[in-house]
């Protein structure tokens, strides 16, 4: 078989890797054009196939279905042929599900058919797509030791381990000579460390910059001496690119001017740049749109076609695309719906690209349904876009491949069983001696481990009840301390507003402490004019009939928070700033007299505003006399205005009077 073209897929068709049972997969086998589907593989099967065909690849949507974790992966994966290569066909530079990643590719795929996910993993590991697992680095480790222990002894005990240990000595002199032949002339280096014995070394070790398969050290065991070589295990897994991936085709759309603006849609439509820049030059932009891919059109808004955007266009030789007139706004913006752009330049870049995209898209839409490769697709796309129709573009593809039948799947099923290299006898009686000495070690270690399974069972039979318990009371615990949690913060709420009740109550009895004295009374203080202010303090304090307000800012009321105070009986207030007249005006109409500090001056007892009850009668008696005089005057003026008024009004009647022609001839 040519193992450079065999291309294992798989994907776990039952179970899991993190269930006591090992998994069983699909697989499909790609070789040139011949597909083989295996619906239900056991994993030593698997094994055995890939170690039979020895496969290029061994691809799969994730890493994880082949081990649940790393030292199962480790085991897997050295298990296998050194030239198998384990793929990972989602992630690096291909992110999204597999579905996803099959569909940008054209191919077909039933996410609820693991082999149909399966030939999906091989297809696209066929054409490059996907990462290739590195679990070794590329350096050998080889011990030589002894093959069996001197023990104790005497003067003969003595020479034996001489000999043992000289043996080894020997042994390793003689892989250092084959090893700094290979390392001189590959230019690679190595390193040698030894554990020295009596009579000569108990244990050298060899760690070489070179593949296993490179180094022709035999290994195995040589009578007295045994020599081991493994692969040196990376710390943490590593990726790289299965292929250098060719650069895929792209429709660009570009807005010339101080901010030039660049978008560039794949040939499915899809957004995969979009930028601007004040400082970029034609230079520039071709270097960038090198980096994203392969121009294929070169569009703009505007029609004639920039001179700056024709540059562009000549230096990747592609087609151009030059609406027939020039876009509006309107069009502009409605081509542009659901993407997100900083600017107009980005956003007419972006218009010209789309508009460009809607010229070919029924065209792309024929193409992808005549074309069931899926590394054609873009190359059919980009002839058709250049002018050829879409059958001579396919006859030119696919000369000298075989005809493929639209609808048909391009590979041919077939069922065979898996043709084994031919190996020679020798070969074969030493992996069958090596295998049973295998199966004797492992029949006395199952034997051991049943016999600890059973130990193990029988005290788990024995704490099964009292772990069981445990769990249960710890459970209740839980609640419990939930609980407990919720009910001290509710208790720290009610604590808060019990504090506030006190305090308040304490306001309100010391308040009335001082009224029942009759030497002072209380003044409550409100901080600003306004209803929310007078709301807190009755809510803190109470505010009833009678009750004296000091307003520390009077400013921001009007004649509706006077008659908030009127409705609530207010028997005086002192305002210590300039209360507005339309709120003066209010008060003195419903009888409130206002006073200053300076007439009315409070004092501060124990935290509340007192006024001395003598002064508040004096103060009041005052306003009343004022009062009554300023409505006097009001009167004495409201009369003065009458009798002017009608005063003005009969000397007006009078001249009209005297006027009249019949009163002149009198």
């Amino acid at each position: 078989m040519d193992s450079e073209k065999i291309i294992f897929g798989l994907d776990i068709a039952k179970g899991s890797t993190v269930a006591r049972r090992d998994p069983s997969y699909a697989v499909v086998i790609l070789q040139d054009t011949n597909l083989e589907k295996l619906r239900m593989v056991e994993r030593y099967r698997l094994l055995q196939l890939i170690r039979d065909y020895k496969p290029e690849i061994l691809a799969v949507d994730n890493i994880y279905e082949l081990g649940s974790n790393r030292g199962e992966l480790l085991r897997f994966v050295g298990m296998m042929p050194s030239g198998t290569r384990v793929v990972q066909v989602t992630g690096g530079d291909e992110p999204g599900s597999l579905e996803a990643i099959a569909r940008r590719y054209g191919i077909a795929i039933n996410r609820f058919d693991p082999v149909s996910e399966a030939h999906a993993c091989a297809l696209l590991a066929r054409i490059g797509v996907g990462s290739v697992l590195q679990v070794f680095e590329d350096a050998t480790r080889i011990v030589v030791t002894r093959a069996r222990s001197p023990g104790r002894g005497g003067w003969s005990q003595n020479r034996y381990r001489r000999k043992v240990h000289g043996a080894v000595r020997a042994m390793t002199r003689e892989i250092e000579a084959d090893i700094k032949a290979y390392t001189e002339s590959n230019k690679r280096s190595y390193s040698l460390r030894v554990t020295r014995g009596y009579g000569g070394y108990t244990r050298g070790e060899f760690v070489v910059e070179a593949p296993m398969e490179e180094l022709k050290v035999r290994t195995g065991r040589f009578s007295d001496v045994q020599v081991r070589a493994k692969t040196i295990e990376r710390d943490s897994f590593k990726f790289k690119p299965l292929g250098r991936r060719k650069r895929a085709y792209i429709i660009v759309g570009v807005d010339p001017g101080t901010t030039t603006g660049v978008a560039a849609l794949d040939l499915g439509g899809e957004l995969v740049y979009l930028g601007s820049s004040r400082t970029v030059g034609i230079p520039e932009i071709v270097e960038r749109l090198s980096e994203i891919g392969k121009p294929l059109v070169v569009a703009t808004d505007v029609n004639p076609m920039p001179h700056s955007v024709e540059r562009v266009r000549r230096s990747f030789n592609a087609v151009a695309g030059v609406p027939p007139e020039s876009l509006g706004i309107d069009e502009k913006i409605e081509l542009t719906e659901g993407f997100e752009y900083a600017n107009a330049h980005e956003r007419d870049s972006l218009a010209a690209a789309l508009y460009a995209f809607k010229r070919y898209k029924n065209k792309f839409s024929q193409i992808e349904q005549k074309v069931h490769a899926p590394s054609d697709l873009d190359e059919v796309k980009a002839r058709v876009v250049r002018g050829e129709t879409i059958d001579s573009a396919l006859i030119d593809l696919r000369s000298g491949t075989p005809t493929r039948k639209e609808g048909a799947e391009a590979m041919v099923e077939k069922v065979e069983s898996p043709k084994v290299k031919d190996e020679t006898l020798l070969r074969k009686e030493e992996e069958i001696g090596a295998l049973r000495e295998y199966v004797s070690y492992l029949e006395e270690k199952i034997a051991k481990k049943d016999a600890t399974i059973e130990r193990l069972e029988e005290k788990i039979k024995t704490f099964k009840t009292e772990e069981y318990k445990k769990l249960k009371r710890e459970k209740e615990i839980k609640i419990r301390n939930r609980k407990i949690k919720q009910l001290k913060l509710e208790l720290k709420k009610k604590d808060d507003i019990i504090t506030g009740l006190k305090e308040r109550n304490r306001n309100i009895n010391h308040m009335r402490r001082l009224e029942m004295t009759g030497r002072a009374t209380p003044v409550k203080v409100v901080d600003s004019f306004t209803r929310e202010s007078i709301r807190r303090t009755e809510e803190r304090y109470g505010i009833k009939k009678g009750d004296i307000l000091m307003i520390m800012d009077a400013s921001g009321g009007g004649s509706a928070t006077a008659k908030i105070l009127a409705e609530l009986g207010v028997r005086a207030v002192i305002a210590w700033s300039e209360m507005s007249h339309a709120a003066a005006s209010e008060l003195f109409t419903q009888n409130i007299p206002v006073f200053s500090p300076e007439e009315l001056p409070p004092r501060i007892e124990n935290g509340f505003a007192v006024v001395v009850t003598d002064d508040l009668r004096r103060a009041i008696a005052e306003w009343d006399r004022r009062a009554e005089e300023h409505r006097k005057n009001q009167k004495q003026e409201w009369l003065e205005y009458l009798v002017n008024e009608y005063q003005s009004k009969r000397k007006k009647e009078l001249e009209k009077e005297l006027k009249r022609p019949d009163s002149r001839e009198c």
